[in-house]
């Protein structure tokens, strides 16, 4: 009877990128969409390199608008990359509409947090929910984590607390935040002139990844195909997607 070991190696692996995490399942990195519960359908969040496509039936609601407002804010938070695909002053009133991070909880930890005369006008617009709301607790996703305390990859996020203009301008100046301006009034869709773009935009995160940790980039394109992308179908627009999923 013989038997041959082999000596354990450690391997050594880059850490993953900032706000993400593996899911031990697939095997799959996943990122926060900014909302615990949607995390919790998806299965622990969303895999990098797919889309998530949020249809609004009725154009009078705007829960699909608040759904990107998280996804832009969870992606600030972590450090990574946001592009905003659209008309330009659309895409900057949706930035400066998005929630942010609770003071009471992070305080000015993350870079570019809101002053205290921020946080003072903040409080003066605070908006006071139903008083048969006030003793609810508040959600915990049924998502386990590895860690406590502070969260990277899902932060939390307070409906009361706007983005302060700081974070959008050191965003802008890094390079960290990006519109990506669509709105030419050619009767072609500018969907082909859009996606060079965005490779070109992806095409620069190796570049600078070599002199510092990689990052994510999260796209947002709201009203995808819409009145700004020019003459076009939801057929037209469709054959896009796979497009993007392979960049």
């Amino acid at each position: 009877m013989s038997s041959s070991f082999k000596r354990r190696t450690p391997t050594t692996q880059p850490p993953p990128p900032p706000g993400t995490r593996l899911n031990v399942a697939s095997s799959v990195l996943e990122i926060s969409t900014g909302v615990p519960s949607l995390d919790d359908v998806l299965g622990g969040g969303q895999p990098l390199g797919s889309i998530l496509s949020i249809l609004t039936p009725d154009r009078h609601s705007n829960w699909s608008e608040l759904l990107q407002r998280y996804w832009i804010a969870q992606g600030l938070a972590s450090g990574q990359q946001v592009c905003v695909v659209g008309e330009p002053s659309r895409s900057a009133k949706l930035v400066e509409g998005c929630m942010w991070l609770s003071p009471a909880e992070y305080g000015d930890s993350v870079k570019g947090a809101a002053s205290e005369d921020e946080r003072e006008a903040g409080a003066d617009e605070e908006v006071k929910i139903a008083w048969r709301y006030e003793g609810m607790k508040k959600f915990q996703t049924t998502v386990r984590t590895a860690t406590t305390g502070r969260d990277d990859y899902n932060h939390t996020f307070e409906l009361t607390q706007k983005v302060p203009s700081g974070v959008i301008d050191t965003a802008l100046q890094s390079g960290q935040l990006q519109y990506l301006p669509v709105g030419s009034k050619a009767t072609a869709p500018p969907f082909d002139e859009v996606l060079s773009r965005i490779k070109e935009l992806i095409k620069v995160q190796p570049e600078q990844a070599a002199n510092s940790k990689q990052t994510v980039t999260r796209l947002a394109i709201p009203e995808f195909g819409g009145f700004y992308w020019g003459d076009t179908t939801p057929e037209a627009s469709s054959i896009y997607y796979p497009e993007v999923t392979s960049l």
